[in-house]
């Protein structure tokens, strides 16, 4: 269990091969843009091993409208995340 003050800098990835299941206790505003981007994965199947860049865009575009901070691809890459085609990655 873990906190994130409001307009700390963080993120999230799963280094196993296996879905993961976050628990989070948050805000509306915040369940609502997790709802927004989200998208359910069926019973019995895996997520694909990385986001379509559709789906990259998306969140990018739904963060931006959600006026949430995102990393650069630098950063990103720093923390060992790899999104490719996420260019967008700003301050916002």
């Amino acid at each position: 269990m873990f906190h994130v003050p409001g307009g700390a800098k963080h993120a999230f990835r799963n280094h196993w091969r296996e879905p993961t299941v976050m628990m989070s206790i948050t805000t509306t505003r915040l369940g609502a843009f997790f709802v927004e981007v989200g998208r359910p994965v069926p019973p019995g199947t895996h997520p694909a091993s990385q986001p379509s860049a559709d789906a990259i865009r998306h969140f990018l575009e739904t963060a931006a409208r959600y006026g949430h901070w995102i990393a650069t691809p630098e950063e990103n890459m720093g923390v060992g995340i790899d999104l490719p085609g996420a260019t967008a990655g700003t301050a916002v």
